[in-house]
């Protein structure tokens, strides 16, 4: 059994997926009551900004090291030890909130939290392999995509009805429980990681961040991929901000509009799955991924044209459905061609120039808008970004033959 329904068919990875999903939902619901709680204490929108970044800088600066700790340690004790760690800062959050607690220490919890919780995507990412053959691998990593995307535009929503009907300390305590749940998933999951342990084991915590810099610079095809990841991200950090003004100066939907705009590019990243199991069947990916490279720009290129809602809406859910394909094809690349004993560092790695690209893209855009125009940045970013990151593919190609780099690091 193949595909989607082979990948669900295994019970481990049924359960790490939920755990996932759980966590993402924990991780992305406390957002608008944070940012709720923060402006009536502050009334200051560089204090709503603050939080933001803080939510991702940790991601930037702390993911290497996150991946050096889910290879030197066994992956589901990684795991087990960030959800308990999240739903505690969610417990503690939702004590401070509803006590009126200091701004600051808030503030300085959700850097917390988002920093405890860099190892998890390295620790999911290099832990799938195990769990599922070789032939779902593609299936699987475009299900834990999926419910990371639904998670992620489902969770702020959920969030924002909930604070029209309660208060933002209960929904803190909803995502706590959303971990706790998280957590209760991994615990049910047998060990899988046992085998290798005492190897990866081996390797010095204090060189992690180092060796995984050199994996990335010793392989060309993996500093190319890693390149275009990079590309494809900074393509979406560009994407959020011109979203919000193509929705204001061009189709004249106001704030409503983005919400709109954003929901339609969640449900062509949730809509992507059902092209994976025809991925996983093809000969090759590289196909895939150069054309899902081009159709992730082209769409906000043809932004600057539309003059329509619906056309709006249709073209960016075609972004969508293409940033997904690129994200799983990307990622199965590197768990089939990386060592275990250095793939959590190698999705470290991935993870920190995926905030930093992202970070980057929405810092830049508002300078490319006043430079060319609003519609000049559309065209700019739709077409200039991607045809960047297709310089890069065939250099990957010895990826896709599986070539293991760097083996001397797996020792």
């Amino acid at each position: 059994m193949t595909g989607l329904r082979g990948a669900l068919s295994q019970r481990a990875f049924r359960r790490l997926a939920a755990s996932h999903a759980l966590a993402a939902v924990g991780q992305s619901l406390p957002t608008v009551a944070l940012v709720v709680y923060v402006y009536d204490r502050t009334h200051s929108a560089g204090w709503v900004a603050a939080i933001s970044v803080l939510r991702m800088l940790p991601g930037l600066l702390c993911a290497p090291l996150g991946g050096a700790l889910a290879d030197r340690y066994d992956r589901r004790r990684v795991l087990i030890a960030i959800n308990a760690l999240a739903a505690a800062a969610m417990v503690a959050l939702a004590g401070l909130v509803a006590a009126s607690g200091p701004t600051t220490v808030a503030v300085a919890l959700v850097f917390l939290a988002a920093a405890v919780s860099t190892p998890y995507y390295p620790a999911m990412a290099a832990s799938t392999p195990a769990l599922v053959g070789g032939e779902q691998l593609t299936a699987a990593n475009a299900i834990v995509t999926t419910v990371e995307e639904a998670a992620f535009v489902g969770g702020p929503a959920l969030g924002g009805v909930l604070i029209a009907v309660g208060a933002p300390a209960a929904v803190l305590l909803l995502a706590a429980a959303s971990y706790g749940a998280a957590l209760g998933c991994v615990l049910i999951v047998d060990a899988w990681d046992d085998a290798d342990r005492g190897r990866r084991g081996a390797l010095p915590l204090a060189r992690g961040c180092v060796e995984a810099l050199r994996l990335a610079v010793a392989t060309p095809a993996l500093a190319r991929l890693l390149a275009l990841v990079f590309a494809a991200e900074l393509l979406y950090g560009c994407t959020v901000v011109l979203l919000v003004l193509a929705a204001h100066d061009l189709l004249g939907l106001g704030t409503q509009g983005y919400g709109a705009l954003s929901a339609c590019f969640g449900i062509g990243g949730v809509a992507a799955i059902a092209l994976t199991s025809r991925l996983a069947a093809a000969g090759s990916s590289l196909p895939a991924l150069a054309a899902a490279t081009a159709l992730a720009g082209l769409p906000v290129a043809a932004l600057a044209l539309v003059r329509a809602p619906v056309g709006a809406y249709l073209v960016i859910g075609v972004a969508g459905v293409a940033g997904t394909v690129v994200q799983v094809v990307a990622k199965t690349l590197v768990q089939r061609s990386v060592p275990q004993a250095i793939m959590g560092r190698a999705f470290g790695i991935m993870d920190s120039l995926s905030f930093g690209a992202i970070l980057l893209g929405s810092l830049a855009t508002p300078l490319l808008v006043g430079g060319l125009g609003l519609r000049g940045a559309l065209v700019f970013v739709g077409i200039g970004v991607p045809a960047v990151a297709l310089v890069g593919i065939p250099g990957a190609r010895a990826l896709e033959r599986g070539t293991p780099p760097a083996q001397q690091l797996a020792g």
